[in-house]
């Protein structure tokens, strides 16, 4: 086997020979490496090929409503519902949501989960597209506008995402569909539409190959943005008084919720440390980094990228 022939890549192939357009995200993270992000899904044989040539350990990204899936003979895509844990799947419940058909856990340390259901292309002669939106608490929807990731990924945790239970996606309960259809004035008291997903790019160096294929992973304004965060951060701090901590948010932030690069991280917590007195040094600021990537992947972080993802 190649070393570009990672389990992602197969899947990335496999889901677009089903007719269900992906694109490359960044390793164990959500944020697409396209340039134009969910918006270049593609199912192009060559070209998914050629972007996991490229990045053979990127996650796969899936568009779900631009998928194609029939029922019985109907033309239809694919929606999924983002069930995020406990809450999500009470929510679920008391929606009559089935909890028996295609699904894949996220890995989310409360057992989040993504089910897969089928809709029509078209309801009552109009195109079908649903937009962002909460159906209720921990409970969301991606279709056309947003985004998956998929099985095999690897989510920030740490742990991949997997399939647990396989079958031909069911049709979105009608009571559900009708719900997500409502107008904005019955659905806002589950949830207002969502804006669409945005497309912030990975910080990695921009190579004249990644360019070539479509792969947009460095972001000049991403870096600003994280040196504005880093600079609004207290500096000169002693021992003591808030400077491990300090340093362990500054890690985890830049890490999961501005997703650069190990590298980039490592020279900004040492900029940032060499005004402390005295400095945490090399030792301690390494320690400090590889514990906020384990485990820094906390909400905070991951609001500061604003991305739209499931």
């Amino acid at each position: 086997m190649s070393v570009h022939d990672t389990v992602q890549a197969r899947a990335a192939r496999a889901y677009a020979r089903r007719g269900w357009p992906v694109f490359p995200c960044v390793p164990g993270g959500k944020v697409p490496l396209l340039r134009d992000g969910f918006h270049g899904a593609s199912c192009d044989a060559d070209t998914v090929a050629q972007w996991w040539r490229v990045e053979p350990r990127a996650n796969v990204g899936l568009v779900p409503g631009r998928s194609a899936h029939a029922h019985d003979g109907a033309p239809g895509t694919l929606l999924v519902l983002d069930v995020d844990g406990p809450l999500g799947r009470a929510t679920a419940a008391a929606l009559g949501v089935p909890d028996d058909g295609p699904a894949a856990a996220t890995g989310r340390p409360d057992g989040g989960e993504h089910r897969y259901f089928w809709l029509p292309r078209e309801y009552r002669g109009a195109p079908l597209v649903v937009g962002n939106r909460a159906l209720g608490p921990g409970l969301d929807v991606r279709h056309a506008r947003g985004y998956v990731v998929a099985p095999p990924s690897r989510h920030p945790s740490g742990a991949r995402y997997q399939w647990v239970r396989h079958g031909r996606p069911r049709p979105l309960p009608p009571a559900v569909l009708t719900r997500l259809l409502a107008p904005p004035a019955v659905a806002s008291t589950v949830g207002a539409d969502r804006p669409a997903t945005a497309a912030p790019t990975a910080v990695q160096p921009i190579s004249a190959q990644r360019r070539s294929v479509g792969l947009w992973p460095a972001g000049a304004a991403a870096l600003r943005r994280a040196a504005a965060y880093v600079a609004r951060m207290p500096h000169g701090l002693a021992d003591g008084h808030g400077r491990n901590a300090t340093a362990w948010r500054l890690a985890a932030v830049l890490t999961h919720g501005f997703v650069l690069d190990a590298v980039d991280v490592a020279a900004a917590l040492a900029a940032w440390d060499a005004a402390n007195v005295p400095p945490l040094g090399d030792a301690a600021r390494a320690r400090i980094l590889d514990n906020a990537r384990r485990y820094g992947a906390r909400p905070v972080a991951r609001a500061v990228t604003g991305a739209r993802a499931a």
